[in-house]
């Protein structure tokens, strides 16, 4: 198991029913760098990007 986090909840975050808490998103993060490299920066890109391109 990469993360310690319930099923369910990963679920909710899938349908986005609720998003993941900032600990979560590092955990994600840090769990897809050592399963896939590429996967990690798409996620941080995908998740993150629009919050970054909105303060340019």
């Amino acid at each position: 198991m990469a993360m310690e986090t319930r099923r369910s909840n990963v679920g909710r975050w899938y349908h986005e029913q609720i998003d993941p808490a900032g600990g979560a998103i590092a955990d994600i993060v840090t769990a897809l760098k050592k399963l896939n490299p590429a996967a990690a920066e798409m996620f941080v890109e995908l998740y993150l990007g629009q919050l970054l391109k909105s303060d340019e």
